[in-house]
């Protein structure tokens, strides 16, 4: 979880949203994505006796909002509005999909068809509390340090992993998770130049023109007139711009400057592996309780307490002490921060699974020694470690406490994907995973650094290259850049077939369907892209001059599959028919089975209808 918008929401408030258990997964999809714009932290619930259940406890933010939908309407709507146990003042609303109809006794301001009309009541209703809230009195810490301890903690939380549970069925939270320290695994493993190093130099100054601070530009001069691999520590803990960026840049996982950082990224990985590695050899072993003191949003805290025994994954750099009382400092309870806890965390380590960290190559060691600021007495762990969250308990000195207990459960996942990578340290693997997380724009930048960076490529690794910017472009809606690149990916794929000219670099499977890019692929592909842009007579031509170019049998099922539907939604419900049953012989995976046979039923609904 990424807490870097929302600001307008409110620190102190959470949202609850029940609907019936099967409301279509595209109402599910649309909800959460307008939830998790609006929100820090939501829960969501399609059974009324946990819904109950829940709002019995006692709660650590002091609002709520409630969104209910469905057929209890009613009932839930009336049980929520008596409950003595909600936070005074809490916000509550019916919603219903479909325009089906509102059914419980709130006033007619309070109950919605429109999603749009939903949330911009919600925004409005809180904002008005917000700026209540932020009426009182308050303390404002003025030390630009703590704030920026607080200020860098990015984490995902999610279930345990089942024993010998597959990737693909873990969490959404854990698969983001995997699928970014990948992105940090394959970043690891390419080569660092002086161009390198001199371009995040020059991203730096060119950060100089949004800063007030005139040390600002000296420092980042000074920096890199000093700078060496050897020394990334000590670079690393000064109160400095660099600390600032690299942490700004992980806790908003923003890529760019992620890359742009990551010589300073590699430097200090190496230097903390070595330093762990050594402690661990002199057996000057951690301690097995750390701290770190911490602001934390009320919403965040809730949601920790919420999720007792499961994982909390971080995936930016973690800093903690040996020393309780420096944590205190830093989680400064004196001074109040509106809609924010002082929080100390304590983190629970023992020596087997710190062993197997490092066997990832997931470092942490005490930096006391090497830091500019040693009576913090830091211990500094890489991005990558994963807790469990053992206790979330007001203790009685004005602050909470959470416990975390380091957890290796998701390491067999990690090393499998890291396995796969082994050997790939390209651009084109980095724009691969930013696919699977979603990031489609800057997976198509790296695509065309692989272009760029290595102009003697063959046809053939060209083509796949030029394919998956296609593929990339489409997810992110462009359809005449897919179309333009998926063009290309034909026209090199012919050339391919002639004798190479070039250097032919082979790319395993790792986030790709299948082994080997086939003309048939990529004309299916061009395909789907101008049906999405209802374009049918393109498609049906891209289509049919897919079934006569060579493929898998994987290819002709999905390719069979897609005419089915073309020509379902044009009302050709026989040859819809033919299509369906062909790739359905010709389907090997069991989801694309069931997918058909759900089309083949719709499919005899409407003749029946018609």
């Amino acid at each position: 979880m990424v807490l870097n918008s929302r600001s307008s929401i409110g620190h102190n408030l959470m949202c609850i949203f029940y609907h019936d258990p099967k409301l279509p997964a595209h109402y599910q999809r649309l909800m959460k994505l307008r939830l998790d714009e609006t929100f820090y932290y939501t829960c969501t619930f399609t059974d009324p006796r946990n819904l109950t259940a829940y709002v019995r406890h006692r709660f650590i933010v002091n609002r709520l909002v409630l969104i209910i939908s469905g057929e209890k309407a009613q009932f839930l709507c009336d049980i929520m509005g008596k409950s003595k146990r909600i936070p005074h003042n809490s916000f509550l609303y019916e919603f219903q999909f479909d325009k089906n109809k509102l059914k419980s006794e709130l006033s007619a301001d309070k109950k919605f068809h429109s999603i749009d009309e939903l949330f911009k009541k919600i925004t409005d209703d809180v904002k008005q509390f917000t700026n209540k809230e932020n009426q009182y009195p308050q303390m404002v810490v003025d030390n630009d340090e703590t704030i920026l301890q607080q200020s860098t903690l990015s984490f995902g939380i999610h279930e345990k992993p089942k024993n010998q549970q597959s990737f693909s069925y873990l969490s959404t939270q854990a698969l983001k998770f995997i699928l970014f320290q990948s992105f940090i695994e394959v970043l690891l493993g390419i080569p660092i130049d002086k161009d390198a190093i001199r371009h995040m130099w020059v991203r730096c100054r060119g950060d100089t023109a949004n800063q007030d601070n005139d040390n600002y530009l000296k420092q980042v001069d000074e920096f890199e007139d000093t700078y060496s691999s050897t020394d990334a520590i000590r670079f690393y803990s000064k109160d400095s711009f660099l600390f600032r960026s690299v942490n700004k840049a992980l806790r908003c996982e923003n890529i760019e400057r992620i890359f742009t950082f990551h010589p300073f990224i590699s430097h200090l990985h190496q230097q903390l592996l070595k330093l762990g590695s050594e402690q661990r050899c002199t057996g000057n072993c951690l301690q097995t309780v750390l701290h770190r003191g911490k602001k934390l949003p009320a919403s965040v805290l809730q949601q920790l307490q919420d999720n007792t025994d499961h994982l909390i994954s971080i995936n930016s750099f973690l800093s903690t002490t040996k020393n309780d009382n420096v944590a205190n400092m830093f989680a400064d309870n004196v001074n109040m921060r509106s809609g924010y806890e002082t929080v100390i965390l304590e983190m629970h380590l023992d020596d087997t699974r710190l062993e197997k960290m490092m066997q990832m190559k997931r470092p942490c060691a005490d930096i006391t020694n090497q830091c500019e600021n040693p009576d913090e007495e830091e211990v500094l762990f890489f991005m990558g470690f994963v807790w469990c969250i053992k206790s979330v308990n007001q203790a009685p000195e004005n602050h909470w406490k959470v416990e975390l207990e380091l957890s290796t459960d998701m390491n067999v996942h990690m090393a499998n994907n890291f396995n796969e990578l082994k050997g790939e340290c390209t651009y084109f693997t980095l724009g691969k995973i930013l696919h699977e997380l979603g990031e489609y724009t800057d997976a198509i930048n790296f695509y065309e650094r692989m272009l760029e960076s290595a102009s003697n490529l063959s046809s053939k690794t060209r083509a796949e290259i030029h394919f998956h910017i296609g593929i990339s472009a489409f997810a992110n809606n462009l359809y005449k850049f897919a179309i333009d690149n998926l063009r290309e990916a034909e026209q090199l794929m012919e050339k391919a077939a002639r004798p190479s000219d070039g250097i032919s670099t082979t790319f395993r499977p790792a986030y790709a369907e299948d082994n080997e890019l086939t003309p048939m692929r990529i004309l299916t592909n061009i395909g789907l892209v101008y049906q999405k842009m209802n374009n049918e007579t393109n498609a049906y031509d891209s289509f049919d001059k897919a079934l006569k170019r060579d493929g898998s049998t994987i290819d002709k099922a999905k390719l069979c599959y897609y005419i089915g539907v073309l020509q379902f939604e044009c009302r050709k419900y026989e040859d819809a028919r033919f299509y369906y049953h062909q790739a359905y012989d010709l389907a090997e995976d069991e989801e694309l089975k069931i997918e058909i046979n759900q089309r083949l039923d719709k499919l005899e609904n409407t003749a029946v209808n018609t």
